[in-house]
């Protein structure tokens, strides 16, 4: 008979594997956690914690928690396909590419690493290889005798698809293939999180952007730790007009440090001035730059650093005053000029007026 600890040590491997599935990723990983304590020499509860971290986007815990497993029993090819997603996703190609490979070596037969290898040879630009890759991960799918199973790494491999798609820049395969997705959304949420994603970034590039916020909140909803939807809904909402919402959602995305980059941080910072939170805007544009801006975003954010202090903006807006008032008493203008300037003041008010209001 089982002692307490190993039965609770199995209902715990039980409630994460539940919660994982669901994608109530803080659920699975207190669970997995709990698994852990009460053996430390199980793989199955180190694995979950893998996988989980994977998916919150904790890069550092997830290699580490993989890195347990593979000393716990090397042979086995779970946290070497953690492993290779995690360099994927980090967009380490060499390094995802060996993990893989260790994957493939000790499970020939296994199609989920050469699923996440074809979008490895995408980021190359090496379709051919992707789509060798891919058909035969979709060989082995279909030899599966579990449905459920089945299901849920088809799912996959048509989110793969899509991004195989996206890589040769075909919008209308790409959007179909997500479809797909999202009709085995109940056999794999987490590949249905990845379309919704996918398809609000399509339908943003379509400037459909009603379209897109529904498609990207639905992705942020379902997982909140996936900060490059939310990165992206950001944006949106900000060319929207909706900065407060914007800020909203940008200042969870830059509170992770996985998902903390300046042009994020530049955004919020964006967001944040046109909410009218000055002292806020400027701290973040400071940050932005001190995390290695670039471009003409670097030097927009040298700009509104300066503009955003009150008395640098009171200063140049009354040197701006005075100059006119010159103009208009010691350079003798037309009366056409100076109704030109006047229409030209106006429509800089109302355009703030009506910014603000929205």
């Amino acid at each position: 008979m089982d002692s307490p600890d190993m039965e609770r040590h199995r209902e715990l491997l039980e409630q994460g594997a539940a919660a994982y599935h669901a994608l109530h990723l803080d659920e699975a990983l207190e669970a997995y956690r709990a698994a852990a304590a009460l053996a430390p020499e199980g793989y199955e509860a180190h694995l979950g914690t893998a996988r989980t971290l994977m998916r919150m986007r904790e890069r550092d815990g997830a290699l580490e928690a993989a890195g347990r497993c593979i000393a716990l029993d090397e042979g086995r090819p779970e946290a070497y396909v953690v492993r290779g997603v995690v360099h994927f996703l980090g967009d380490d190609l060499d390094q995802a590419e060996s993990a893989l490979n260790a994957a493939l070596e000790r499970a020939p037969d296994e199609p989920e690493p050469l699923l996440t290898l074809a979008q490895v040879y995408c980021d190359r630009n090496e379709l051919e290889r992707a789509d060798a890759a891919l058909a035969k991960a979709r060989e082995q799918i279909e030899a599966i005798a579990d449905p459920g199973e089945r299901d849920q790494l088809a799912a996959l491999a048509w989110h793969v698809e899509t991004y195989r798609h996206l890589t040769a820049e075909d919008q209308t395969a790409a959007y179909e293939a997500a479809q797909q997705v999202i009709a085995l959304e109940e056999a794999n949420p987490y590949a249905a999180c990845l379309a919704y994603s996918n398809l609000g970034i399509m339908e943003a590039h379509a400037r459909n952007h009603p379209r897109a916020i529904e498609y990207l909140e639905r992705a942020c909803k379902a997982n909140p730790h996936f900060h490059r939807a939310a990165s992206a809904l950001g944006r949106i909402l900000l060319m929207s007009g909706q900065p407060a919402r914007a800020a909203e959602v940008l200042e969870q995305v830059v509170a992770h440090k996985d998902a903390d980059t300046a042009f994020t941080r530049y955004a919020y910072a964006l967001a944040l001035a046109r909410s009218r939170r000055r002292q806020e805007a400027r701290e973040q544009y400071a940050l932005a730059l001190d995390q290695g801006l670039s471009g003409a975003s670097l030097w927009m954010a040298s700009w509104q650093r300066l503009w955003l202090h009150d008395a640098v903006r009171y200063g140049l807006i009354g040197a701006a005053l005075l100059a006119a008032l010159l103009w208009v008493l010691l350079g003798n203008p037309s009366t056409q000029a100076v109704t030109l300037a006047v229409m030209i003041v106006m429509l800089l008010v109302l355009q703030r007026v009506v910014g603000r209001r929205r």
